[in-house]
């Protein structure tokens, strides 16, 4: 997984990531899956969307306490 910021933001406020995913299977028929996805960040909420090349949604929610 890599990403970069496309902006910085300040400290409290969204932060915003461009993510790229790949997923090596060897067992799998499909041994490679790339999912591009946008993660948002804000306080204790992060949010990832995205989709992969089998047209698969992806979407992780986390709440830290």
């Amino acid at each position: 997984r890599v990403g970069i910021a496309p902006y910085i933001a300040e400290f409290g406020a969204l932060h915003t990531w461009l993510m790229l995913e790949i997923h090596h299977m060897p067992e799998s028929d499909d041994n490679v899956s790339i999912t591009p996805m946008v993660r948002f960040f804000k306080g204790t909420h992060l949010a990832e969307i995205g989709m992969n090349t089998d047209g698969k949604v992806m979407f992780n929610f986390t709440k830290t306490f």
